[in-house]
Parts: C-alpha cells; structure tokens; sequence
C-alpha cells in the first residue's frame, strides 16, 4: 500500500514537470551552481518500479545532462549522477528481453556515454565511482559485442575484481552484469 502511493507521488511529481525541469537544469545551468540535492531529487524519483523508471526516461531523455554532470568538480553530484544512470540502465534491462540490445544503447551511444563513463573510469581515484562506471557500462553492452578491447579488457576485470566487494549491491551488480556479458553470442569475454 505505502509503495503504491509512493509510486502514485514520483508519477505525479513526473507528469507535473519536475523530472523534465531537472533534465533542463542538468543540460543547461553551470555546474558549479548544481548542488547534490538538485541531483537527489531525481534520484527519489528513480527508486521505484521498472514502469515509472521507463516512463521518465521515454518521455524525458535525461542521459545527456546527467552525463554532463559526470563533469562536475564535487564528487558526490557524480556518484548521484552515476546512480542515476544506473538505474535507468536498470530499468531498461528490466523491461526488455535478455537477448536484445540494451534499449538505450543507441541514445548512450549518441551522446558519447559510454565514452564519458570510460573516461571517468580510467581517471578516477575514487573506488566507488569506477565501480558503479564498470557496471554502467556492462548494463550498457547487454546483448551487444564490446568492439573497444581496452573497454572490454579493463571492464570485465573490474568487474571481476568487484565479485568480492564487502558492499553486497556491488557484488551482486557485478556478478549480473558479468551473467550479462557471457552471453553475449558468439563473443567470449569471460
């Protein structure tokens, strides 16, 4: 009962603009003036069931101004932004078949996602940030051959490192999305 009102109120606050004022805020304001609960609100309304997931990101397309906000200088507006993505990419997965391609691959795709989750990969000396980018970008090749070797090499041996994590999400993501990646036909990563 309290999740279905719970529910009911993100759908609410998403048809009364809130989710698409955020994306614009997110695509449009200097960063420096974007602060973690600008970001968090969008996180509330993602932590819900798979259909109102897919709903905000149908209608609303957020991916190019959160990863615009991989950008920023405090890292907590990129782990929120981050957690963002993921459960975007959750919720594709969730609502697709096994077999198909990642239902936002192409949108990630155009706007360079997987290059600025890559990037923030490489660079980051935050352990979590890689982490969650590792995951996101596996989400991400569901069902789609990972031409880039350094990406596929480096990807799946964090990801394979991640099966030990103390934290248990972490460890669970990572073993999903390695379940992910080795069945991808034909290609043998694992």
């Amino acid at each position: 009962m309290i999740k279905v009102q719970l529910d009911e109120g993100r759908l609410n606050a998403i048809n009364h603009g809130i989710a698409l004022n955020l994306i614009n805020i997110y695509e449009t304001r200097d960063l420096a003036l974007i602060t973690t609960p600008l970001i968090e609100v969008f996180n509330v309304l993602l932590q819900t069931s798979s259909d109102i997931i897919m709903q905000v990101f149908n209608n609303k397309n957020p991916y190019p101004g959160l990863f615009r906000l991989i950008d920023h200088k405090d890292n907590q507006i990129v782990l929120l932004s981050l957690q963002s993505i993921c459960s975007l990419l959750k919720g594709g997965l969730d609502t697709t078949e096994a077999i198909e391609q990642h239902p936002h691959y192409n949108i990630i795709d155009r706007c360079n996602g997987i290059k600025i989750l890559y990037k923030l990969f490489k660079t980051t000396q935050t352990p979590e940030l890689q982490d969650i980018c590792a995951i996101c970008i596996g989400r991400i090749y569901r069902s789609k051959e990972v031409q880039d070797k350094d990406i596929r090499q480096d990807v799946i041996a964090q990801l394979k490192n991640m099966v030990h994590d103390l934290n248990e999400w972490t460890r669970v993501a990572s073993i999903e999305v390695l379940i992910l990646l080795a069945q991808n036909q034909g290609k043998s990563y694992i």
